[in-house]
């Protein structure tokens, strides 16, 4: 019986000795990854918002004496510009085309620092059907000359319009164009 009170003893003590000490375990840290997808605002502005070509001659063809000025006022960088004719005639009665015809119009636009002369707008100028995205280009060609980076940059935009070889009448138009900013994405 006394062994088995030292053993008891004993074990007690071991038991006691060991409470104070702390267990050690391997260290394995956790990771964790946050991300993030920005919604920047993508915003263009132009200034002024109207160019009158005024009284033209039917069959000729025009090139704006001032520009329209476009801002990149969003928060992004754009990796292009796309234009449109968002309304190719108020009150109806023209279309736009790739060539002048009867109730037929061509309307151009090119960026460039300076006016252009009517043999500086080539086909990638040109605006496509009413509702159909084209790239804005410079007269180069080159996107570059355009507002690509956020806050402040500007494009003077430059307008050709070749007028139709015939008209139904004689009233006024006006034709509404418009210009998205593509955020780039890398």
């Amino acid at each position: 019986m006394k062994r088995q009170g030292v053993v008891l003893c004993l074990l007690a003590l071991a038991l006691l000795a060991g409470v104070g000490r702390k267990a050690w375990a391997a260290n394995t840290p956790a990771e964790a990854t946050v991300t993030v997808t920005p919604i920047p605002n993508v915003s263009l502005t132009i200034d002024p918002t109207t160019y009158a070509f005024g009284t033209i001659d039917t069959s000729s063809h025009a090139v704006a004496v001032s520009s329209l000025t476009l801002v990149n006022t969003g928060e992004v960088d754009l990796a292009s510009i796309t234009k449109e004719i968002s309304a190719q005639s108020a009150p109806p009665g023209w279309t736009a085309g790739d060539a002048a015809g009867p109730n037929a119009y061509v309307l151009y636009v090119a960026s460039a620092a300076a006016m252009p002369v009517e043999a500086n707008f080539t086909a990638t100028h040109r605006f496509g059907a009413q509702g159909v995205q084209t790239d804005l280009t410079g007269l180069s060609d080159a996107t570059t000359a355009l507002p690509m980076t956020a806050g402040s940059n500007y494009a003077d935009l430059w307008f050709r319009l070749d007028v139709p070889t015939s008209v139904a009448n004689t009233l006024a138009r006006e034709i509404t164009v418009l210009f998205t900013g593509v955020a780039a994405i890398n």
